[in-house]
């Protein structure tokens, strides 16, 4: 059997990798903020920011780095619903918990709004009642 074949962004220099590291992390994806914490000067920043950015090593290695981060979000996320949802329906909780849970829950999916327009208007309270009947 040959030898394994690094990738290219196992290749990457020290500063390279510091880099990366910075470009997710407090440079919060600006290469240019990434490229001044992984040591470059002010004044070359923006010109080695802009090289990096087209080095093929680095791409994949910024690729690999992001994969990585919306798998983990993924996961964080979908243990996050099961928790809140678990909540929602444990009926040995207040209800007020309950409803929290339900608030928090529809908030991070991007189901809340800050105002209702309902005809027959139910508190929250009433409509866990009426499901349990």
């Amino acid at each position: 059997m040959g030898a394994k074949k690094p990738q290219d962004h196992e290749r990457l220099i020290p500063r390279e990798q510091a880099f990366v590291d910075h470009f997710f992390g407090k440079a919060g994806a600006n290469a240019t903020k990434a490229a001044i914490l992984a040591g470059y000067s002010t004044k070359s920043a923006r010109n080695q920011a802009s090289r990096m950015m087209t080095k093929r090593n680095i791409q994949q290695a910024l690729s690999d780095r992001l994969e990585r981060r919306v798998v983990l979000d993924i996961i964080d996320a979908a243990q996050r619903d099961r928790l809140l949802s678990s909540f929602a329906i444990d009926e040995r909780l207040p209800v007020k918990e309950r409803i929290r849970a339900i608030d928090v829950l529809n908030k991070v999916e991007g189901r809340y709004s800050s105002t209702l327009h309902i005809k027959n208007r139910l508190t929250l309270e009433e409509v866990l009642e009426a499901s349990h009947k």
